[in-house]
């Protein structure tokens, strides 16, 4: 599958996901299974994918366990849950394009696409945010900047570590 087509489907899978969170599981999974049934290389990529899923999830929990995020229950939503673990399978091929940047360049895509994300989110009612709209933005994007830059250098590590690719 292109990177481009990816990166697509990543985005069909936010906007479904956001937009119509529990409504949009069946055709989310579908998405997800095409994804994966799609992949020639996902054996050997799936220890990039489950630590970018497991980080994501934390990261998540994190937030919303002190109060960052605020969800109707004491526990992530489905839906976030297939979004990162959609994200998982976008990142080591449609957003490949990104390795490449200087970690610089990484933190600040990581900012922008993190607050945007969010943001977009929160104006969609998908979430509600604890603490006030610019605090929480500046939470999201400290953490995205490292988040990016993290998953990119955690999985040039595995693909030299474990010959991935």
């Amino acid at each position: 599958m292109p990177a481009w087509v990816d990166l697509v489907l990543f985005k069909l899978t936010w906007v479904g996901l956001v937009i119509f969170q529990s409504q949009a599981l069946f055709p989310v999974i579908a998405v997800i299974a095409l994804k994966i049934l799609t992949w020639p290389g996902i054996i050997r990529a799936l220890p990039i994918v489950v630590m970018t899923f497991i980080s994501g999830l934390v990261m998540d929990s994190l937030l919303m366990v002190f109060g960052v995020f605020v969800f109707p229950s004491a526990y992530l939503p489905l839906w976030l849950i297939l979004l990162w673990l959609s994200f998982s399978l976008t990142l080591p091929r449609g957003f490949y394009f990104i390795t490449r940047w200087h970690p610089l360049a990484q933190s600040a895509i990581g900012i922008v696409a993190g607050c945007l994300g969010y943001f977009a989110g929160y104006l969609m009612g998908a979430v509600s945010y604890g603490f006030s709209i610019p605090l929480t933005m500046l939470l999201i994007g400290v953490l995205w900047a490292g988040f990016v830059p993290l998953m990119i250098l955690c999985e040039e590590w595995m693909l030299q570590k474990f010959s991935i690719n």
